[in-house]
């Protein structure tokens, strides 16, 4: 139901022991938009925990299920804020493979998950407007 507690995985993101070498990247899924700081139980706020994650070089990839606009309006801020992508689910068989492809991005090999779906048969219109997305 709404409102999502984004702001909750993003403060616990926050407090991940990060490699530091290491690439580093959060998916969050869902269909509606953060609390606000007033309505956050513990007062905290998806903008504030953002921007903590971005200045640990993190990158937020958003996956929205469903077409709530102030759900996609949040959701295209965490990306773009973070230099993640925004991601819209239209097909939940979709989610597992997307899972994989945003890993295999992160380690610059989206194009041999690509090769791999594409010979599997796996490669449907959707994961393939989704790797689309990706690959900008």
């Amino acid at each position: 139901d709404t409102p999502e507690a984004i702001e909750d995985a993003l403060w616990e993101a926050n407090r991940l022991q990060w490699a530091e070498a290491s690439g580093k990247a959060l998916v969050l899924v869902g269909d509606a938009p953060a609390h606000s700081v007033g309505e956050c139980p513990y007062h905290r706020d998806y903008r504030t925990e953002a921007k903590r994650l971005v200045s640990q070089s993190a990158r937020i990839y958003t996956v929205l299920c469903g077409n709530y606009e102030p759900a996609r309006e949040m959701f295209i801020w965490l990306a773009e804020e973070s230099g993640g992508k925004l991601l819209p689910l239209a097909n939940i068989r979709d989610l597992c493979d997307l899972l994989v492809a945003i890993a295999m991005k992160e380690g610059g090999k989206l194009d041999a998950y690509r090769t791999k779906l594409l010979a599997e048969k796996r490669l449907t219109d959707s994961k393939r407007a989704l790797l689309q997305i990706l690959e900008v």
